[in-house]
């Protein structure tokens, strides 16, 4: 791989991700689909009782109408919005989950790669965790080494031996 890059930088790369990033464009379009048929449902809902309001007006202007074209265009109106609204009723009668359920299927093999290619990337992440945990244990003991050493250092100094000296003398109750 890169050596310029860190190893946040390399477990990162699309490389290491490929079948994940394929999953996930997969996955991506099932959600796009499933979002677009909500909405599409919601619309429907929505449309329903607009053309149903529509439909009752025209059939009281088509009870009062007496021109024979307009009552033709009148019913072929009506027809038409009758269609619509069959058509909507149908849009929130359809049941969306089988249709998911099914994209998700042939997801799968995207899935099985992925989730394989994220074990070795979760190994990866493990070793360079062993591998930092290792290097701070090495490093700690090196410093405690050398604070160790310093405290030690700080003790054999001449002052301590000539001040613990010094209390020797006057704890000495002896006379001289």
């Amino acid at each position: 791989m890169k050596q310029n890059l860190n190893d946040t930088e390399l477990l990162l790369t699309d490389e290491v991700q490929k079948e994940s990033r394929l999953y996930l464009e997969e996955i991506d379009k099932v959600h796009e689909l499933k979002i677009k048929m909500k909405n599409k449902k919601s619309a429907a809902g929505a449309e329903i009782p607009r053309l149903e309001r529509e439909l009752a007006e025209m059939e009281t202007q088509y009870m009062f109408e007496t021109d024979k074209n307009k009552l033709q265009e009148l019913a072929q109106k009506k027809k038409d919005i009758r269609y619509e609204i069959d058509e909507y009723k149908s849009i929130l009668k359809t049941k969306c989950n089988p249709v998911i359920k099914d994209m998700l299927k042939s997801t799968v093999k995207y899935r099985e790669k992925a989730e394989r290619e994220k074990a070795k990337f979760d190994s990866q992440i493990s070793k360079k965790i062993q591998e930092y945990n290792t290097q701070r244990q090495e490093f700690e003991k090196a410093i405690r080494e050398k604070i160790e050493a310093l405290e030690k250092l700080q003790r054999s100094h001449k002052y301590n031996q000539a001040s613990a000296k010094h209390m020797g003398i006057l704890m000495d109750k002896a006379d001289w």
